[in-house]
């Protein structure tokens, strides 16, 4: 796509042998958001959901909007992710508490830009038990009109799981 063309496959060209399948130098991207186009879900989503799942997504449509459907015990009752990906904010905690209370052997990702979180993050799952921690700090540039690199705000992702 256009995006694609205009930022990554600029860079590649630009870094020359430097990127590709070589011991340093570019060897992957990561996009943490790519929207192209209208966002939909694949053709056969629902059935392969199901198939996976075991249950029909389709009367848990509302939850997306905040709606309890049936009762809390019913969705209490529904199956729990073994990872599940945070951007830190002042939720949280919360949601870290009621996602271990429902998996206590859930793999948590915490993504933050903010510094605050990053250094709040590790005390918060130690609370909770999770003392396998660790966070990286993904490098963030852009080729500038120059022909330049510019370094980005660079994202942290803190790891944690409850040993």
């Amino acid at each position: 796509g256009r995006h694609f063309d205009s930022y990554a496959a600029r860079l590649v060209r630009h870094l020359g042998p430097l990127a590709g399948d070589v011991p340093s130098g570019l060897n992957g991207i990561l996009v943490d958001s790519y929207e192209v186009g209208c966002q939909n879900w694949t053709q056969g989503f629902e059935r392969e959901f199901a198939a996976r799942r075991g249950y029909s997504m389709a009367p848990y449509f509302p939850v997306l909007a905040g709606v309890v459907v049936g009762s809390v015990d019913e969705a209490e009752s529904l199956p729990v992710p073994g990872t599940a990906f945070l951007v830190a904010s002042k939720f949280m905690e919360h949601e870290i508490e009621t996602l271990i209370r429902r998996n206590p052997k859930i793999r948590l990702f915490v993504y933050t830009l903010d510094f605050r979180y990053l250094s709040a993050v590790p005390k918060i799952f130690e609370r909770h038990g999770i003392t396998l921690t660790e966070a990286i700090q993904v490098g963030v540039s852009r080729l500038n009109a120059r022909g330049e690199m510019e370094s980005e705000p660079a994202p942290w992702l803190i790891a944690g799981q409850v040993n």
